[in-house]
């Protein structure tokens, strides 16, 4: 069973002054909803917010949401992985400054592995058209790209042993159109609190509003 509970952060609260669920482990986080929320219940494995768990978390994108179709729908003109989240890649590794190196395979399917090159390449071309290309932020891109591969291997062994690419899109739609994690959803107070809880295994999702009581009532 995963489970996620997420706090309200009202409109001007964050950097990005949008409104949103915020994960409760994650409070310095910009909130997020529907997608965002999706991918924070689903995708990432812990809640460290950690550069290699981001990795990890691309991981699952590629074995689920790419190879289920999901990009296909969302990105008609630009449907793949690669060239989707390389920009993205480069600016996450900038930011982080230093990505933990990790040695692993290379995964078996060839057309995935592409699909991680093109990420790479992406990234150093977008580092290489804001400051010079350095062979620390090549290296920080490579190792990127092994936690990657690492977060598809545990996607492949969480969700693939129940459901296949196309039934984890499902799953993420799920969350993402729920009435509870639409943008225009605002809590009648700002202390409520949404517990999301998805089991693998049974294919399902449960959402829980938790509304404030103010004790002194």
């Amino acid at each position: 069973m995963i489970r996620r509970e997420f706090v309200w952060a009202p409109e001007g609260e964050s950097d990005s002054g949008a409104q949103g669920w915020r994960l409760k482990a994650l409070p310095d986080f910009d909130p997020v909803s529907g997608f965002g929320l999706a991918h924070d219940v689903i995708e990432h494995f812990d809640q460290s917010g950690t550069i290699e768990e981001e990795g990890r978390a691309f991981g699952a994108i590629l074995w689920g949401r790419h190879n289920g179709g999901w990009w296909q729908d969302g990105f008609s003109h630009y449907p793949e992985f690669g060239y989707q989240t390389g920009n993205e890649c480069g600016e996450f590794v900038a930011r982080a400054g230093y990505v933990e190196p990790v040695r692993v395979h290379r995964l078996d399917d060839e057309d995935t592995e592409a699909q991680i090159a093109e990420m790479v390449r992406r990234a150093q071309r977008w580092q290489g058209s804001n400051t010079v290309l350095t062979d620390a932020f090549v290296r920080d891109v490579r190792s990127f790209a092994n936690w990657v591969r690492i977060g598809y291997r545990k996607a492949e062994r969480r969700w693939g042993r129940h459901m296949d690419c196309y039934q984890f899109c499902d799953l993420f739609r799920k969350i993402e159109n729920h009435p509870l994690a639409r943008y225009e959803f605002e809590p009648e107070s700002e202390l409520d609190r949404l517990v999301i809880s998805v089991s693998p295994k049974r294919r399902t999702v449960d959402f829980k509003l938790i509304s404030y009581t103010d004790p002194y009532l």
